[in-house]
């Protein structure tokens, strides 16, 4: 797995088109001792892949905040693409945002319907599949 830090995640979001129009496959939240952890899959355009799509897998640890809400509409289809951003040392993830603008505060963030904030985010692309 990769770690996304400050220099390279322009360089993830760009590959991956902002992960507009991807597809959540499964996402997992665990409680660990002394922490959490998210692993979402999605099913995304990948600039590098021959087949053009791939499949991702986020893996997101040290997780402080995780907040995935269903309501009218579903949260499956990434219609606005993914929002990541660095904030206070931790990185602020937005699948679903409020508005079609980005997110740009700690409080944008939170009016989201499913976002989360960790301290390290971690991927991997494999072969597309169903």
């Amino acid at each position: 797995m990769q770690a996304i830090d400050s220099e390279s995640l322009s360089e993830f979001m760009n590959r991956f088109v902002s992960f507009y129009d991807a597809i959540i496959r499964q996402i997992q939240h665990r409680y660990l001792p002394r922490t959490q952890q998210t692993t979402i899959i999605l099913s995304t355009r990948d600039q590098n892949s021959e087949q053009l799509w791939s499949n991702v897998t986020l893996v997101a640890t040290v997780v402080s905040e995780v907040l995935f809400r269903e309501c009218k509409s579903t949260r499956v289809i990434l219609s606005d693409g993914l929002t990541l951003k660095w904030l206070d040392s931790r990185l602020w993830c937005d699948f679903s945002p409020y508005c079609s603008d980005a997110p740009e505060t700690q409080d944008d963030f939170r009016r989201s319907d499913f976002y989360l904030i960790c301290e390290e985010l971690s991927w991997v692309a494999e072969p597309y599949c169903e």
